[in-house]
């Protein structure tokens, strides 16, 4: 191999692992936020109990669904964060792979936008949370 495709294939392997990097730290802690972000919302029934004044249950509904709306805008933007760093890994694997067998053509590149609705995480941690609201908002208001 000459050194100007040695070049281009350690560039290719060193985006590779930096993207896949990125997209497993940037899981991991999405991960974590999820999981704080529903102790939150358990601790939130503590809150709403115990308070001296009764909060509306047309307060308490819209809360929830405006908790819910932004975590669920929260996991698609991670979503299609992570979707973009497995895209761009694979790329640069395939097209090292390519340089490896003297070929150049990429591969395409397109991400269906639809493909976010079936992702399971996505829906996992949506459905948690509106589970847990939904569990919060019927003890609250028993």
């Amino acid at each position: 191999m000459n050194k100007p495709d040695k070049d281009k294939l350690d560039g290719l392997l060193r985006v590779a692992d930096f993207s896949i990097a990125r997209f497993d730290q940037r899981r991991n802690h999405s991960w974590k936020i999820s999981l704080g972000f529903w102790a939150a919302i358990l601790g939130s029934a503590t809150l709403l109990d115990s308070k001296s004044t009764a909060v509306p249950l047309w307060t308490q509904i819209l809360g929830a669904g405006f908790v819910f709306i932004i975590h669920t805008f929260w996991l698609v933007n991670v979503f299609w964060a992570d979707k973009k760093d497995k895209m761009l890994a694979f790329t640069a694997r395939d097209l090292a792979i390519r340089l490896l067998k003297s070929e150049l053509k990429p591969p395409n590149f397109t991400i269906d936008e639809k493909s976010v609705w079936s992702d399971w995480g996505v829906w996992f941690q949506a459905l948690t949370t509106f589970l847990l609201l939904v569990i919060i908002l019927y003890i609250v208001n028993l």
